[in-house]
């Protein structure tokens, strides 16, 4: 029964981070529909392997991160710079929507937010509302046209690391950092660490936000 529910709204979770992430850089949904599904499926079940088989749910941030990089790069196909920029972008915008559920639902006594862990009805109850809203969020910025054109639909494209392309890598070693560090305070519980990071968190993304504009200004 864990597997099932713990499968079932992670895959829900995931899909809506893909669509989100696809959608804000422009991208035809329709070309990846298999692409999209397989990642949905097989990364929760490798996470959920990883935490119940291998006692390893502190590495599942990391496992996220490396099998999304390398989903957006091998199995998309996008350039490996823009495969981090795409994955950095989604992981954090889903650590700062969930964050703030989780303060949200704290704060008006809904959860309790030391209860939250993995395997719970909490823990779902955060990746559904994340789901809503994401695929709804993903819906408006599809209709109204809103993204970045800039990505090139292939990884045989030059990049030369200076100006924009340079900062942006640099943002994106930082939040590689500030994802990891709130996974693992995440897995240890709440702590004023957690808040910190959180705010950290919503700097590095509109920092990364505003540099995604002006690399869509300079093209």
């Amino acid at each position: 029964m864990n597997f099932l529910a713990f499968t079932f709204f992670s895959i829900l979770e995931l899909l809506a981070v893909l669509i989100f992430i696809l959608v804000v850089f422009r991208i035809e949904l329709k070309y990846y529909v298999f692409r999209i599904g397989f990642v949905s499926i097989s990364i929760p079940i490798t996470s959920y392997v990883m935490r119940v088989y291998f006692d390893l749910g502190a590495q599942v941030a990391s496992m996220y991160l490396i099998l999304m990089l390398l989903a957006f790069w091998i199995f998309f196909k996008f350039h490996i710079f823009y495969a981090a920029l795409m994955t950095l972008l989604s992981l954090l915008y889903l650590n700062v929507v969930q964050f703030s559920e989780l303060m949200i639902l704290d704060l008006f006594q809904i959860f309790n937010i030391e209860d939250i862990r993995p395997l719970t009805f909490e823990a779902y109850a955060i990746q559904f509302i994340f789901f809503a809203f994401t695929l709804i969020l993903s819906i408006i910025l599809a209709r109204k046209r809103i993204g970045f054109t800039f990505i090139p639909f292939t990884n045989d494209v030059p990049l030369r690391l200076v100006g924009i392309n340079l900062l942006i890598l640099i943002v994106l070693v930082i939040i590689a950092i500030i994802f990891n560090m709130s996974a693992v305070y995440f897995a240890e519980g709440f702590s004023i660490y957690f808040v910190i990071i959180t705010i950290v968190a919503i700097i590095a993304l509109i920092s990364l936000v505003y540099l995604a504009i002006r690399r869509e200004q300079i093209d």
